[in-house]
């Protein structure tokens, strides 16, 4: 008879245990417990007790499954509020943003028009202005334009002007050495002239007889004066006598024709110098180059044009000790 009741209870455990975990499964809480309860009465041995004891677990588990799954889902349903609120105020920022762009539109086309309205004047002024700036642009250039030939004009004038005036001048100068050459030629003549003469004229007095051995006594003293001078190489008596004067291409050649050391200055229109006819040292300034000859040679002046020249009789050093010469070309041999 009590195996009888234990079968029975073990059928009733096992429909008990079976629904239990039907709820369990259909999350039926309130049937699970009710049939988890009457299995607990019914649970008398080890086995039932642990095949009780996984029920309980899974009804625990489940329920923990829900409230894990009611915690994400509420989660998620704070998220979704929050990400709809985002987008409402989303949504809203856009509106917001669209009426100022709107609003903005409408100043700007308003102050378009207040601005094309002033434009329109200003642009008329503007233009006006520019006009009158090109029309006064274009009187200063053709000013300009009429001042540059002026100043043109004027700049060949004065250049065909200044160019008259330094043929002018050329003429003048050279007119004035040609009358220069001329005068000191006829000076140098009217000299060799008086020198021939008085030459001429001692001649004649030393050729007379009797006046002239009547006169021994200062003849001998004039005589002995003369020596004296003669002992000096420098007797102070001019040699243009001595003196051959040819143009050799561009030089001219001075021939000494005596048999005593000469020396010759001249000056002139040097080809490679610059000094001319009164250039020399001060105070004693017309000739400007010197040269010795001995008796016999040919010296010559190099490159020149137009020139004067004298000679003296004994030798020159640098310097013109030997000899003092004056503006108009004269000059006086010094003896030493």
């Amino acid at each position: 008879m009590s195996d009888q009741f234990d079968k029975m209870d073990k059928g009733d455990f096992d429909v008990s245990i079976s629904k239990a975990n039907q709820c369990i499964a259909a999350r039926d809480f309130n049937c699970a417990d009710t049939h988890l309860r009457a299995a607990r009465k019914l649970a008398n041995d080890s086995k039932s007790k642990s095949t009780l004891k996984r029920a309980e677990d899974a009804s625990l588990a489940e329920k923990e499954r829900i409230r894990e799954e009611e915690r994400v889902i509420a989660q998620r349903q704070r998220e979704l509020e929050e990400q709809e609120a985002q987008l409402l105020q989303a949504e809203q920022r856009a509106r917001d943003a669209d009426r100022q762009a709107q609003a903005e539109a409408d100043e700007r086309e308003n102050l378009n028009n207040r601005i094309a309205a002033a434009g329109n004047v200003y642009s008329q002024t503007i233009r006006a202005q520019a006009n009158v700036r090109a029309a006064e642009q274009a009187r200063n250039r053709q000013f300009e334009k009429q001042q540059a030939e002026a100043a043109r004009t004027v700049a060949n004038d004065q250049r065909r002007l200044a160019q008259e005036r330094s043929q002018i001048e050329s003429q003048r100068q050279q007119q004035q050495r040609q009358a220069e050459t001329q005068r000191i030629q006829l000076v140098q003549a009217q000299q060799e002239t008086q020198r021939a003469q008085a030459v001429a004229a001692e001649t004649r007095r030393t050729s007379e007889s009797k006046p002239v051995r009547e006169a021994a006594p200062a003849t001998a003293a004039a005589t002995t004066t003369t020596q004296k001078k003669s002992n000096s190489i420098n007797t102070g008596r001019d040699a243009i006598r001595c003196v051959s004067v040819a143009r050799e291409k561009e030089d001219v050649a001075f021939s000494n024709t005596c048999n005593i050391q000469i020396f010759v200055v001249w000056c002139g229109d040097l080809k490679y110098s610059n000094k001319h006819c009164g250039d020399g040292p001060t105070g004693n300034s017309f000739y400007t180059h010197s040269i010795n000859v001995m008796p016999g040679d040919k010296q010559y002046a190099r490159a020149i044009d137009n020139y004067h020249y004298a000679a003296c009789e004994g030798g020159i050093s640098f310097g013109k000790d030997e000899i003092q010469d004056r503006a108009d070309g004269t000059f006086t041999c010094v003896p030493k």
